[in-house]
């Protein structure tokens, strides 16, 4: 259900919520800042049986009740947005701007007798977690444990957090904090770690292991996460957004990412491998302005990004598929990373906000949203023709790995002939050029021979 509440110009907005009615709870997915995000869990109140829930005092049954019966009247409506803004103001009253500690959520619930907030681990999800022998095997070497209470949460911006991450300092450092969020998924989450170790080898644009894995205690040694390399600008969609503003997102940066992309998953085909969830709010970039690809648990593929032969096994499966199957050949898989590149090559190009677009059209809606370029799209000329090639309806017509960064290193370097001959041949520089005077335009000449 998405909220019928209009958002206010103050942290901590309402986006979502889920009923879950096997465990009777309900999920309230909330937007902190536009870029960082939590969860806050309801449920019955302990001290309530079943029968006696409806019409109880206290706000977090009734909530559920609401939920689960789905009643669709203007009251009920009210009633169901009048307790979620009471949670929101108790969030934004207890937390300010920060969110909840790696490994907790918020829990809405009454105690002696009072309506509040509190952060603490889900305790559904703690019960399905393991120690590290059993969540990971002991084929591979593993980093060494640091119990969550040694992490020191950090408020950052423009890192687009999901629930399960956070922004922390251990040792003086930053490093972003990564964990399962559902119980029933927890352990699968984690095979992130195992993916990411299983590399024989690493790449510059391919997140790197894992730092340290994150355990529950000093004396819990059940793994909830595991600590990643932190990145300063961020998420590559919020980083270009602030360069488009100051009017600095240039054609070169594009390029320049669009390779490096290339360059990641001919990588990961080298070694018989894919990503399978190709998207801007999956690549982060470095303090050179090179770009990360992150998040390998392939365990599901965001359909705004996902090729369509992907998206059509996974909307005829009944939810049974959420990704690129395993046992599809390379060539297959390859061919859907091809799209998926395109795709977020066009969304990031274009200035999607990612998260406006999973409020419209969700992780997993197989509704239209093609690949159109307006008169006066952003995107550059060149750019657009090579990702209509990768957007191809067909995989036998659309480009390989190699083919691609063929295409793009020949655009790259047209555009960088095209762009310095216009630059040569400005008036400015003419005027220069005329009255035999070294001016502006003649310096800019000589700089060029001796950078490019």
């Amino acid at each position: 259900m998405t909220s019928s509440m209009s958002s206010k110009a103050v942290p901590w907005t309402f986006i979502s919520a889920f009923y879950n009615p096997q465990i009777c709870r309900v999920i309230l997915h909330i937007d902190i800042e536009k870029c960082n995000y939590t969860n806050v869990i309801v449920e019955p109140h302990p001290e309530s049986s079943e029968s006696s829930r409806a019409g109880s005092r206290y706000l977090e049954n009734r909530l559920v009740e609401l939920h689960a019966e789905k009643p669709e009247t203007e009251c009920a409506t009210f009633e169901r947005d009048q307790i979620i803004e009471q949670i929101l103001t108790l969030c934004r009253n207890e937390y300010g701007r920060s969110a909840p500690s790696f490994g907790s959520v918020i829990y809405a619930l009454t105690v002696d007798g009072v309506f509040q907030v509190r952060a603490m681990p889900d305790h559904r999800l703690v019960q399905a977690l393991r120690n590290p022998a059993e969540t990971f095997g002991d084929d591979l070497p593993l980093p060494p444990l640091v119990p969550r209470t040694e992490l020191q949460p950090v408020a950052g911006t423009g890192q687009f957090l999901l629930s399960q991450t956070r922004l922390v300092r251990y040792n003086g450092k930053l490093y972003i904090a990564k964990g399962p969020l559902y119980p029933q998924r927890a352990l699968l989450d984690l095979s992130e770690v195992k993916n990411l170790l299983a590399l024989p080898a690493r790449h510059p644009n391919v997140i790197g292991p894992p730092t340290a894995l994150i355990t529950l205690g000093e004396t819990d040694d059940r793994v909830c996460g595991f600590l990643t390399t932190y990145h300063c600008n961020g998420n590559v969609e919020f980083y270009a957004r602030k360069l488009r503003e100051q009017g600095k997102l240039s054609p070169k940066l594009l390029f320049k990412w669009a390779l490096q992309l290339v360059d990641a998953v001919a990588f990961l085909a080298r070694h018989s491998t894919f990503h399978g969830d190709l998207k801007p709010d999956n690549i982060v970039v470095t303090d050179k302005e090179d770009i990360v690809l992150i998040d390998f648990t392939r365990l599901f593929t965001t359909f705004v990004t996902a090729s369509p032969e992907v998206r059509k096994l996974c909307a005829g499966s009944g939810g049974t598929k959420l990704g690129i199957p395993a046992h599809w050949p390379m060539e297959s898989v390859l061919s859907s990373e091809v799209y998926s590149i395109g795709r977020t090559l066009y969304l990031l190009c274009e200035g999607f906000k990612m998260a406006e677009v999973y409020q419209e059209m969700g992780w997993t809606k197989d509704a239209p949203f093609p690949t159109e370029f307006a008169p006066d799209s952003p995107t550059p000329p060149e750019l657009q023709k090579i990702i209509s090639l990768c957007v191809s309806q067909e995989p036998s017509q659309r480009p390989s790995l190699d083919a691609l960064s063929k295409m793009l290193r020949a655009a790259q370097k047209r555009y960088t002939v095209k762009w310095r001959f216009s630059r040569s041949t400005s008036p400015r520089h003419q005027q220069s050029k005329s009255e035999g005077k070294v001016g502006p335009g003649t310096f800019y000449m000589i700089r060029s021979k001796l950078l490019y």
